[in-house]
């Protein structure tokens, strides 16, 4: 159904779906880099990867709240846009995110890994899923996925039923946490 899609357009729209119009590209290009190290690891290529992996592709739920994302291709308002939304406002976004993703797949063997080890992203929410086996690496500020690399064997948690405590989380991530929240808050101008 999607497969028609030509791929630089699916990383765009896929970007669109997970984070929005207003993150900046290093994030998109993250995602995609994660989706292209699981692809080559499955030995499949990168947009069949990307259709399986991201919610929005997966799930007809996802699709039907934001139909629109599904016809975004140039620059003219999509099929099924918002009619209380302008489309001129988040207009030069998508281009932007267009652009990067033709720029991400031209360079392949020339562009530095933005977060080497990451083999998954997500929303806060989905941490207990993730949290026994996998660990939470900081990529990128100001973010809304989390992005995740696997634990070593000697770091794993048993997560039971898959809820934990903070006293259940590594040292590594309560620190990296503990400095993310003050430079959050020194770029506010708070000190507290």
């Amino acid at each position: 159904m999607f497969e028609q899609i030509p791929l630089h357009l699916l990383l765009a729209m896929t970007c669109v779906a997970e984070v929005g119009f207003h993150k900046s590209t290093e994030e998109c290009q993250l995602m995609w880099e994660i989706n292209e190290r699981n692809a080559e690891a499955r030995n499949r290529s990168l947009k069949k990867q990307t259709l399986l992996f991201n919610s929005y592709w997966k799930s007809k739920e996802q699709r039907s709240r934001r139909p629109w994302i599904r016809y975004l291709e140039g620059e003219e308002e999509p099929k099924h846009w918002p009619k209380t939304i302008r489309w001129g406002v988040h207009k030069r976004m998508w281009i932007r995110y267009v652009r990067a993703a033709r720029v991400f797949l031209a360079n392949k063997h020339r562009r530095k890994e933005i977060c080497p080890g990451a083999l998954d992203y997500g929303a806060p929410q989905e941490y207990p899923r993730q949290a026994s086996t996998m660990k939470r690496v900081w990529c990128v500020d100001n973010t809304l996925q989390w992005y995740w690399a696997l634990r070593e064997p000697h770091e794993r948690i048993n997560a039971g039923k898959g809820i934990l405590s903070k006293k259940a989380l590594s040292d590594e991530t309560i620190i990296s946490e503990s400095i993310l929240t003050r430079k959050r808050r020194q770029s506010r101008g708070t000190s507290d």
